[in-house]
C-alpha cells in the first residue's frame, strides 16, 4: 500500500497523507479513521452514499460520471466530484466525526456509545483494542467480523 504521494501512481509532491489512528492506513483509505469500531462513512449521516450491508464501503458499482465516485453517494452524476457533500462534526470542534472520539463531546467515547457494540475498549481510551488489521481495511481485526475482505458487515 503507497501510504504517500510520492510520485508512485501520484501527483509527484512529497505529500504525506493523514493517518489519525495510526494504524498505517492513510484516512482516505481507511474505513474507521479513528479506530473507535464505528465505520467512516456510519459517522457521517448527512453525507451521501448508501452501505445496506454496514461493511463500511458505500454500495453499488455505477459511475455515470467516471469521477471515482460511485453514483449512490455522488451527489451530482453529471459533473465530476460531489458538489455540497457535507463532512459531519457534530460538536463543532474542527475535527470530522470520523476522526474524533467523542464525536458529540458528552465526554463519553463514541466507542462506549456505539450501539453495535464493535470492538473492546479494555482501557476506556475510546480506541478499539489491538494492533492488527488482517485485510488492511483499516478496521481493526478485533472489531472487524470478517478479517478475510475489505469491509466488516457490522
Amino acid at each position: 500500500m503507497d501510504t504517500s504521494d510520492d510520485g508512485n501512481g501520484g501527483d509527484g509532491s512529497s505529500t504525506s497523507y493523514t493517518d489519525s489512528d495510526g494504524d498505517g492506513v492513510p484516512n482516505h483509505l481507511d474505513l474507521d479513521s479513528d479506530n473507535d469500531g464505528i465505520h467512516d462513512l456510519a459517522e457521517n449521516p448527512n453525507g451521501t452514499g448508501t452501505d445496506a450491508n454496514n461493511d463500511g464501503i458505500v454500495d453499488g458499482s455505477a459511475d455515470a460520471d467516471n469521477d471515482g465516485i460511485l453514483d449512490s453517494a455522488d451527489s451530482n452524476d453529471a459533473l465530476a466530484g460531489s458538489p455540497g457533500s457535507v463532512i459531519e462534526d457534530t460538536d463543532g470542534d474542527g475535527n470530522p466525526d470520523s476522526q474524533d472520539l467523542d464525536s458529540d463531546n458528552d465526554g463519553i467515547t463514541d466507542l462506549a456509545e456505539n450501539p453495535d457494540g464493535t470492538g473492546t475498549d479494555a482501557n476506556n481510551d475510546g480506541i478499539v483494542d489491538g494492533t492488527s488489521d488482517s485485510d488492511n481495511d483499516g478496521i481493526l481485526d478485533s472489531a472487524d467480523s470478517d478479517d478475510t475482505v475489505r469491509g466488516s458487515a457490522g
